[in-house]
């Protein structure tokens, strides 16, 4: 997306620099002499020794009180350059709408997929996936007291993982008891 407007700028800059009009303003014109005839600028910028003067049709270079350089276009350049802007400005925003479009039809296409068929159990939620974790854990907790009254002996062998029937037993208890909740 990005090169689209990077080949839109390099493509103004490089015709701003081939339409350069000197009637106006030429190299070695003061300051003074570029604002009576071109206005205040839109903007300046000091790099080093070089004032740059930035206009709606170009910039101005100004080294030492005097134009080292110029790109400065006519009016009818202007609007020109002004229209080539326009329309690749147009491109670009049509470009990344056009991806975005592809981009919702895509995601539109992933969710018709995964929706359940006729017939099919929808998928489990985040919401149904946490209540079932809270449950799983809810019996690990539950079977480590085998919830009947029981004799030590009985007690110790539960506990210690011997009595599988026994085991089994409790956690289809507490499933039940929890499920139904």
């Amino acid at each position: 997306m990005n090169i689209l407007k990077i080949f839109a700028t390099t493509l103004l800059i490089g015709s701003a620099g081939m339409m350069t009009a000197r009637a106006e303003i030429e190299e070695g014109d003061t300051r003074e002499a570029v604002i009576e005839a071109l206005g205040e600028p839109n903007g300046t910028v000091m790099l080093g020794e070089t004032e740059i003067l930035y206009y709606k049709r170009g910039q101005v270079d100004i080294r030492d009180g005097k134009v080292a350089k110029q790109s400065i276009v006519s009016e009818a350049e202007a609007e020109e350059l002004a229209k080539k802007r326009q329309e690749e400005e147009n491109k670009y925003f049509a470009e990344i709408e056009k991806q975005k479009a592809q981009r919702r039809a895509a995601a539109a296409a992933r969710a018709e997929a995964a929706a359940p068929k006729e017939g099919e159990a929808a998928a489990p939620t985040a919401d149904d996936l946490r209540k079932k974790a809270e449950i799983e854990a809810k019996i690990q907790e539950g079977l480590k007291d085998p919830g009947i009254k029981t004799s030590s002996r009985k007690l110790r062998k539960y506990r210690r993982g011997r009595s599988q029937s026994a085991i089994d037993a409790r956690e289809a208890q507490l499933r039940k008891e929890y499920e139904t909740d």
